[in-house]
């Protein structure tokens, strides 16, 4: 039988890379998907969100889905283990 366990994790993630830069969230993109609209370019995979160029976006959006990306998980995770 397997033990629950807790460990800590990050709640949103940046990763600059050498093409883009790659934001990692956990909740489904499909949650935002009105700020997602007004974003400006960007592509999205399976956790991560790639932006091409910043100023290709909207920074306001950017944060306004980050804020909402960490409320969704601590309200969702945080002291439920």
């Amino acid at each position: 039988m397997r033990q629950r366990s807790s460990s800590d994790f990050f709640s949103i993630g940046f990763s600059p890379r050498k093409q883009n830069l790659s934001v990692y969230s956990m909740p489904e993109f499909k949650k935002f998907a009105n700020l997602l609209t007004q974003l400006g370019k960007h592509k999205t995979g399976a956790p991560c969100l790639d932006l091409n160029k910043l100023e290709d976006i909207h920074l306001n959006i950017l944060e306004k889905f980050s804020t909402g990306s960490v409320n969704y998980i601590r309200e969702k995770y945080e002291n439920k283990v």
